[in-house]
């Protein structure tokens, strides 16, 4: 039989739908989906608390895991039956260090590490899942233009956030 006459293609869906059941009911996960606590639907994203001198940092951590849930499908707007979980979290450091010094031709870097803690509520208010003092860091090149690398940093504080934001769904994937 030809996969592309009608019956080869129709065999061929029959096939791969019997591969997904079997796939589904072994508790296996495609990419992307996330399992959160007891079937919950979804999760907002409550304004994260930023305990930095930082100012304006809890704005851009808070963007960053909405947009990893919503990337994900799981933001509480997926609709859905099961409750919608509550994060909350608290950005309790931001550390700035040399990690390589500038030489002639070329600058030096810094590393920027954003520290969370990060907390899942239930609709009841009780907390079901958490993540304390979660950190990830990323680097920059230090500019002799104090705008440009004041821009730098505040780019890569942004991509530390991102990266704070995929391995707390990560986390979340792993734990259910």
């Amino acid at each position: 039989m030809s996969a592309t006459s009608p019956r080869g293609w129709q065999a061929h869906r029959v096939a791969l739908l019997v591969l997904w059941v079997l796939a589904a009911g072994c508790g296996y996960r495609f990419p992307g989906e996330i399992g959160l606590p007891g079937g919950a639907r979804g999760v907002r994203v409550e304004l994260f608390e930023n305990r930095t001198a930082e100012p304006g940092l809890e704005a851009i951590v808070t963007q960053a895991f909405a947009f990893e849930l919503s990337r994900r499908g799981r933001t509480a707007e997926a609709g859905g039956a099961g409750e919608v979980l509550l994060l909350r979290g608290v950005i309790h450091g931001v550390e700035v260090r040399s990690i390589s010094a500038a030489r002639r031709g070329s600058g030096g870097e810094r590393q920027v590490t954003l520290t969370v803690d990060l907390r899942l509520f239930g609709e009841g208010g009780a907390e079901v899942w958490s993540a304390p003092a979660l950190s990830a860091s990323e680097t920059y090149t230090i500019d002799a233009e104090k705008i440009l690398e004041e821009e730098r940093r505040r780019a890569t504080l942004s991509l530390a956030a991102r990266r704070l934001a995929e391995i707390m769904v990560n986390r979340l994937s792993d734990d259910f």
